[in-house]
């Protein structure tokens, strides 16, 4: 598909830059999302964590994976950090041998952004750190929150989505998450830690590795922009 009918129907989703790398990868063809609903009169089963209902304003009770914002079939865009380097910016960064001194790229296979050509730039191409001691400062790092649509460059198609509790995550499932690598030893706390690192503190007591939440399991694959 090409990218521009891939924009037009492709929903946002964030990833870290050690995730959005293991996506470039390979390795991840999973994410999990707590379901962030009111569960009071939740329907539940504590022998089957897959088993959650949730009633709407007038009685009705319905399959909680059906009320995630991602359904099967949807067409996701990553938002990763990223940045925006001018053309005007590359010409006077031209020691940074990322780029090419005398740019030969036409004005129309430019990225543009708030009226001004040059390129969209991602973090993970320079590694896997969130900070910007790395590569020069002329990169000024934007978090992933405000990537524009424009920048998008990695699509994923939502194969499945699940409902579970957090800790039911079997061994199968930790490899899909992608946190490590082929042949690298499994460290346990390795994923929790990685969890618990998304979590903002005040709410680690509800959604943190302790807590257990129930959360949305969405798998998915790479989509080839033609």
């Amino acid at each position: 598909m090409k990218r521009e009918e891939l924009l037009k129907i492709a929903k946002p989703i964030l990833f870290n830059t050690e995730m959005v790398q293991a996506i470039l990868e390979g390795r991840k063809t999973v994410t999990r999302r707590v379901v962030k609903l009111d569960l009071g009169l939740a329907d539940t089963d504590k022998h089957d964590s897959s088993w959650l209902k949730i009633p709407d304003e007038y009685g009705d009770y319905h399959d909680a994976k059906d009320l995630c914002r991602y359904k099967v079939g949807d067409i996701l865009y990553i938002r990763e950090t990223w940045s925006f380097i001018s053309c005007d910016e590359c010409i006077e960064n031209e020691i940074h041998r990322d780029f090419t001194p005398g740019c030969n790229i036409s004005d129309e296979r430019k990225d543009s952004y708030k009226g001004k050509y040059g390129c969209f730039v991602y973090r993970t191409n320079y590694g896997t750190t969130e900070d910007d001691t790395f590569p020069p400062s002329m990169f000024k790092w934007k978090p992933s929150i405000h990537m524009p649509k424009s920048a998008a460059r990695i699509f994923l198609k939502v194969t499945d989505v699940r409902v579970e509790r957090l800790r039911d995550i079997t061994l199968t499932d930790l490899i899909k998450e992608g946190i490590w690598k082929y042949r690298e030893k499994i460290p346990s706390r390795k994923f929790p830690n990685l969890w618990n690192s998304t979590i903002k503190k005040q709410d680690l007591d509800k959604y943190g590795w302790e807590a257990n939440p129930y959360v949305w399991v969405i798998e998915f694959k790479r989509v080839e922009v033609e």
